[in-house]
């Protein structure tokens, strides 16, 4: 609850707004699995480990009988073995402009 100006408050909305605060003590700069729910990380400590989360050692360029489930493709690869795909079976490839299939409109029926 806001303290309005001009207004008076009591000792009891002091206090619950104390306890509301934040414990600077339970603020940590390393993550771990010792860490509690009570503890929050800072901006930079959050920042550095969602950075550190991307293992590019697992990211490949090219995908192949060899590829493990540990390996993530780029976008790149991605879309140029969709369009591998999609010429292997005989279809019209996707331009660059246009990155998604036509949708073929259904046929129409003429009342008997």
């Amino acid at each position: 609850m806001p303290i309005e100006a001009g207004q008076p408050i009591k000792a009891s909305e002091v206090n619950a707004m104390f306890d509301t605060k934040e414990n600077i003590s339970n603020k940590v700069t390393v993550l771990s699995s010792e860490s509690t729910t009570a503890q929050y990380p800072s901006a930079k400590t959050v920042h550095d480990n969602l950075t550190l989360k991307e293992n590019t050692s697992n990211k490949v360029t090219a995908l192949s009988s060899t590829s493990t489930h540990t390996q993530y493709p780029s976008a790149k690869t991605v879309y140029d073995n969709l369009i591998l795909k999609e010429n292997a079976n005989k279809k019209k490839p996707l331009s660059p402009a246009r990155q998604t299939p036509s949708i073929p409109r259904p046929k129409r029926y003429t009342r008997l």
